[in-house]
């Protein structure tokens, strides 16, 4: 078994589980991030930068997201996490 994998069943599951979070594979957070990113109005050269892209990777991953914020109203990632947080704590 891949060690990726194993750590995904042994930690990533349980701590999302505990979380009481349904989510497919790590990956998908940094999908989110990365949206949130886009949200805030990074621009494709800063984004890149946080994901560890390059620009032009950066716009061929995730240049539909771009696209769907263009013109959006600009919103804080880190306040739409907390937003998020806030409202999963009991």
């Amino acid at each position: 078994m891949c060690a990726g994998r194993n750590w995904r069943r042994r930690k990533f599951d349980v701590a999302a589980g505990a979380a009481g979070v349904a989510i497919g594979r790590p990956y998908d957070l940094r999908h989110a991030y990365v949206s949130l990113l886009i949200h805030e109005g990074m621009s494709p050269v800063e984004v890149a930068r946080q994901a560890g892209h390059k620009p032009s990777m950066a716009l061929d991953t995730y240049g539909h997201v771009f696209e769907e914020f263009e013109g959006a109203e600009k919103r804080s990632a880190e306040a739409e996490i907390r937003a998020a947080r806030d409202s999963h704590v009991y």
